[in-house]
């Protein structure tokens, strides 16, 4: 899985823009294509669909790049409107995969529990290390 580096937030709506250089990759055409989304290997997985396809949950990708993450799946995935953002990555299955974004801890990178501490995150360990600093 390649990361394109963005992460993009939720709108009020619930929808994300997929960056402009995905759907050009994958042919993903505003207000022609359709993408499903399904959920897999606890990941969230957008796919154009093709001619033929009946997949059961689909959506239009929107003039502006934007698709609907469905409600249902924001709410299995606890993703709040205004309030969480995605990382968005590509597969080499030319699938888009959402992930809800965690911000890492600044020294080591651990993902998990992290508190905030001057515009940073920091997790437990490193914090008790901090604390520690004379």
């Amino acid at each position: 899985m390649k990361a394109t580096g963005s992460i993009r937030p939720l709108d009020d709506l619930g929808r994300i823009v997929v960056p402009k250089v995905i759907r050009k990759k994958l042919d993903i055409v505003e207000n022609r294509d359709y993408v499903e989304i399904y959920i897999s290997e606890g990941n969230i997985v957008l796919r154009k669909c093709l001619e033929g396809d009946l997949p059961s949950i689909t959506r239009k990708v929107d003039e502006f790049g934007r698709v609907v993450i469905p409600k249902e799946i924001r709410r299995s995935y606890d993703l709040k409107e205004k309030v969480d953002s995605v990382e968005i990555f590509v597969d080499d299955e030319a699938q888009i995969i959402l992930k809800k974004y965690e911000p890492g801890c600044v020294f080591c990178g651990y993902i998990g529990r992290t508190t905030p501490f001057m515009q940073r995150y920091v997790c437990e360990d490193c914090l008790k290390k901090l604390k520690e600093l004379p």
